[in-house]
C-alpha cells in the first residue's frame, strides 16, 4: 500500500509540475505577446505622428521657408519649425520638427571645390544623393541633431538669433554641410557648367566668402550686416562663376531638408526628408528612416 500510495504522490506531483510549467509557458508567452502588441502600437503610432506631421511642414514651407533670416554668427544652416507634446493611449508623445536648408549648403556634388569645415567622404555622384549612403565618423557625424534654435516664430521670420540652446553632438555634420539635393537629378553628373543656387539669407558666412571672393568685398558685409539686424539681404549680383560653376543667388530657397523627431513611451523614430519647390508646389522628393 506504502509503494502505491508513493507512486500516487508520484503522479500527482508530476502532473502538478507539468501543470506549474504549462501555465508558467502560457504565461510568459502572454506576456511576451503583450509585449510584442505595445512595440507594435508604439511603433504604430510613431508612423502616424511622422505622417501626420506633413501638413505641417508643407504649410511652414508654403507660408514661412521663405522668411527665414539667419544670424551671420550661426554655422548650422537649420530653424526649428514645431516642437509639440501631448498625451496619447500609449504615453506622451513629443514630435519635433526641424529645417535645413539644402540652399545653404555646398553641393555634395562639388565638395572638392570648398574649403568646408569637414571633408566629405569619396561617394559615386551617379547614384541618387541621399544621406543614407554615408557612414557616421567621430568626427563627422552624418545627420544634425533637431532642436536647432532656441526662439522660433513658426509662421512668420523665422529668425535664428542664437546658437544651438541643446548640445548638437560633437559636429560639424557631414547633413548640415554637404546637399544632396542642391542640383537636380537631371544635373547629377559633373559638368563645368552645372548650376546651384545660394541662399545669401541662410548660408554660413564661411561658405558666402567663398563663392563671393571675386565680387566687390563690400558684398559680404551688406548681407553680414542686414542678417546682423534681422532683415532680409538683397543678393548683390544675380550670379557668379564659382570654378567653371554657375552659382545663382537668391533671398529664399526652393529646396529644404526637414527632420522629424517623435518619442513616444521613450522611443525615439527620426526622419530626414527632402522637399523640393516645383512651380507653386512644394513635393517631396526623398524620405530616409534615420537610424541612431
Amino acid at each position: 500500500m506504502r509503494s502505491r500510495r508513493g507512486v500516487g504522490l508520484l503522479l500527482v506531483l508530476a502532473v502538478l509540475v507539468v501543470s506549474t510549467t504549462a501555465a508558467l509557458t502560457m504565461a510568459r508567452q502572454a506576456a511576451t505577446w503583450r509585449v510584442s502588441r505595445s512595440i507594435d502600437d508604439d511603433a504604430s503610432l510613431s508612423r502616424e505622428l511622422i505622417l501626420g506631421a506633413k501638413p505641417i511642414i508643407l504649410l511652414w514651407l508654403t507660408e514661412a521657408s521663405s522668411s527665414v533670416i539667419m544670424s551671420p554668427e550661426v554655422h548650422l544652416p537649420a530653424t526649428l519649425v514645431s516642437r509639440d507634446a501631448f498625451d496619447t493611449h500609449l504615453g506622451t508623445a513629443t514630435v519635433e520638427i526641424t529645417a535645413f536648408d539644402q540652399s545653404a549648403m555646398t553641393p555634395w556634388q562639388l565638395a572638392a571645390d570648398f574649403d568646408a569645415p569637414v571633408t566629405m567622404p569619396r561617394v559615386d555622384t551617379d547614384v541618387v544623393p541621399g544621406l543614407d549612403l554615408l557612414v557616421d565618423r567621430p568626427d563627422s557625424p552624418v545627420y544634425p541633431q533637431g532642436n536647432a534654435s532656441a526662439s522660433f516664430t513658426p509662421f512668420g521670420t523665422a529668425r535664428v538669433t542664437t546658437p544651438p540652446d541643446t548640445p548638437q553632438g560633437d559636429g560639424p555634420w557631414l547633413g548640415a554641410t554637404f546637399a544632396t539635393h542642391a542640383i537636380d537629378a537631371t544635373n547629377r553628373r559633373r559638368t563645368r557648367r552645372v548650376s546651384w543656387t545660394i541662399n545669401v539669407n541662410t548660408a554660413p558666412m564661411w561658405l558666402l566668402e567663398q563663392v563671393l571672393s571675386d565680387t566687390d568685398t563690400n558684398s559680404i558685409d551688406v548681407i553680414r550686416n542686414a542678417r546682423a539686424n534681422g532683415n532680409s539681404a538683397t543678393p548683390p549680383v544675380r550670379s557668379v562663376d564659382f570654378k567653371g560653376t554657375t552659382v545663382s543667388l537668391s533671398a529664399r530657397s526652393d529646396r529644404w531638408a526637414i527632420r522629424t523627431d517623435v518619442k513616444l513611451d521613450g522611443v525615439g523614430t527620426s526622419t530626414w526628408q527632402i522637399f523640393v519647390r516645383r512651380g507653386q508646389e512644394w513635393l517631396q522628393e526623398q524620405c530616409l528612416v534615420i537610424a541612431e
